[in-house]
């Protein structure tokens, strides 16, 4: 099933599994991307709040562990673990939605208190999860996520 997006206007299938319960508990890949594409996740204040609240994610969740994590230039992947306690409590979107507004809020807060000049607004509206199905699919997740920045680098244009 097709839907229209608010901020494109173009037609967009939808990404979430039809069926599958996101607040089940399992792991989760996680790629959020920078909005326009743009390299701000390199600005380091904006990395310090991405790694930071990352981490705190388990305080406001108990039962959701933020596991592994990589900024990159224009995007971040990470893990995120739900655990059987916190099984029907809360759903990817919910912890990814938080996530992402609460780093908007803290780096809106650093830029009207220091008047650089950058954009507040930091990420795409959407954000894409694979579903981890084993041990093994953990395993690749993991290490393509940490692969991630020499991955990049190699297929950087040599001049």
């Amino acid at each position: 099933m097709e839907h229209e997006t608010l901020s494109s206007h173009k037609y967009q299938k939808p990404i979430r599994l039809k069926g599958y319960d996101y607040t089940s508990d399992a792991a989760y890949a996680i790629t959020m991307r920078a909005k326009y594409h743009c390299y701000i996740l390199c600005h380091p204040h904006l990395r310090h709040i991405l790694e930071t609240e990352w981490t705190n994610l388990a305080q406001r969740f108990p039962g959701v562990e933020p596991a592994t994590f990589m900024v990159m230039p224009d995007h971040v992947h990470c893990m995120l673990i739900i655990h059987e306690e916190a099984k029907g409590t809360f759903s990817v979107s919910q912890v990814i939605g938080a996530y992402k507004s609460i780093v908007f809020k803290v780096w809106r807060t650093h830029i009207q208190e220091t008047g650089i000049n950058l954009p507040m607004s930091i990420w795409q509206r959407r954000f894409y999860e694979h579903v981890v199905r084993d041990d093994s699919d953990f395993a690749a997740q993991t290490a393509y996520i940490l692969n991630n920045p020499i991955k990049a680098a190699l297929d950087k244009p040599k001049s």
